[in-house]
């Protein structure tokens, strides 16, 4: 609901908007999401907007699922509906609530964006280790100097903590990567957890929402 109403405050819409677009059918909402069924036991979060405010009834509405990819999806799904004439307003919610357990049970929940009875099901922390083995692959198959592979990594990770900073919202404005502290792996502060990959080259699970409201040129115009 905070999400929605400061995104509706920075797009220059409201919801009486909503009312008066959806009565001719020009307004649907998108909604990207990966795992709610398990992380709060609740589907079909296209149809909750209602809870979010009384105009949303009546406003087609459907959740988009693509692993870490869901809200890009819906977005895409979204985009699309505007440049084929079908609507003139959409709105994209990219939306997660993971910290309502512990790290060894989110990480089995986060196993389902694998093939889990194979790659997922009774493993710690499966992603880690997937792409640990995805690491050593790529080193195996492109004879790559390992130094300098994994030199790469950690400035990625540094440069996305740092980036991540740059939004006055964001969670890990206080959160401390380092290209230094990224490339020594295997310690008591960024301990391994797949194959070569430590934690620093894992994206954290946090909670968060983002809206996105697109619209036509007509519609702005």
């Amino acid at each position: 609901k905070e999400a929605i109403t400061d995104g509706f405050k920075n797009a220059g819409i409201t919801y009486d908007d909503v009312i008066e677009l959806n009565k001719e059918n020009r307004i649907a909402c998108f909604i990207g999401n990966f795992l709610a069924e398990l992380y709060i036991n609740q589907g079909h979060l296209g149809a909750f907007l209602t809870e979010i405010n009384p105009a949303f009834y009546g406003v087609p509405s459907a959740r988009y699922e693509a692993a870490c990819a869901s809200s890009s999806v819906a977005i895409d799904a979204a985009q699309t509906k505007v440049q084929s004439g079908d609507y003139d307003v959409v709105i994209v919610v990219g939306w997660e609530l993971m910290k309502t357990v512990d790290s060894r049970i989110g990480g089995d929940y986060l196993g389902r964006a694998a093939y889990y009875e194979k790659e997922g099901k009774g493993i710690e922390l499966p992603f880690p280790k997937l792409f640990g083995r995805l690491a050593d692959e790529l080193l195996r198959k492109y004879k790559l100097n390992e130094d300098r592979f994994m030199d790469n990594l950690a400035m990625i990770s540094s440069q996305n903590y740092a980036n991540a900073k740059k939004n006055p919202l964001a969670q890990t404005r206080k959160w401390f990567m380092s290209y230094e502290q990224a490339r020594t792996r295997g310690t008591d502060t960024n301990a391994l957890v797949g194959g070569k990959l430590a934690a620093s080259d894992c994206s954290q699970v946090t909670d968060g929402a983002a809206v996105v409201v697109l619209a036509s040129e007509s519609f702005v115009k």
